[in-house]
């Protein structure tokens, strides 16, 4: 029970669905999530963005913190999502971005320093 909002699944399904759509979210110049105008660019990208990565890293987050602690886990898929994902430069890289810096570094602690 993810949030306590009734949405439910295998901690990995719910992991690998937030790395697939932050992956989405890696084309910010051209990727398909981006404003149609480009008044609302900037919007998107100072306030918009942040927040929805911030969201998915701790969503993230959460799905790893459970799937550590559950009895589902196995090396080989989690590292399957790290690699897959390229999640430690999105780690490194949040940490230094305005709006996302707390998410990724809480994500970089629950992954990278629990292997």
């Amino acid at each position: 029970d993810y949030f306590g909002n009734g949405v439910s699944g295998s901690s990995r399904d719910t992991a690998y669905a937030s790395c697939v759509f932050l992956d989405i979210l890696r084309d910010e110049s051209n990727g398909v999530c981006l404003p149609p105008s480009p008044e609302n660019i900037k919007f998107y990208s100072q306030v918009q963005l942040p927040l929805v990565r911030a969201a998915l890293l701790e969503c993230l987050t959460y799905a790893f913190e459970e799937y550590f602690s559950g009895t589902e886990k196995t090396k080989e898929s989690i590292q399957e999502l790290i690699l897959g994902f390229n999640l430690l430069p999105l780690c490194l890289e949040g940490c230094q971005s305005k709006g996302v810096g707390q998410a990724a570094f809480k994500l970089f602690e629950t992954v990278f320093l629990s292997l």
